[in-house]
């Protein structure tokens, strides 16, 4: 993993933590399974950041298609209207 996400992930580790600490009781008698209900958030934060990096990469991608399709067009219809011209 890239240093460059390193203080991210030590915040957003922080603010789960202190969420967890706030909402769970009795974590004593779960400690067995606190690394299963962390994991199980951490699963849903990463499919969720997946989702949206994917969903800006193809916003990014339709853009820049639907603009090289608009200056191809464009550029055929003014030659095909050439014929006005005359």
């Amino acid at each position: 993993m890239k240093n460059d996400y390193q203080n991210m992930i030590t915040e957003v580790s922080q603010q789960i933590a202190n969420t967890f600490l706030q909402h769970e009781e009795n974590l004593a008698a779960r400690a067995g399974l606190v690394d299963a209900d962390i994991a199980e958030m951490t699963r849903q934060i990463g499919l969720e950041t997946t989702k949206i990096v994917f969903e800006q990469v193809r916003d990014d991608l339709v853009k820049k298609n639907n603009t090289k399709d608009l200056s191809s067009k464009s550029g055929r219809s003014f030659d095909s209207m050439s014929f006005l011209a005359q």
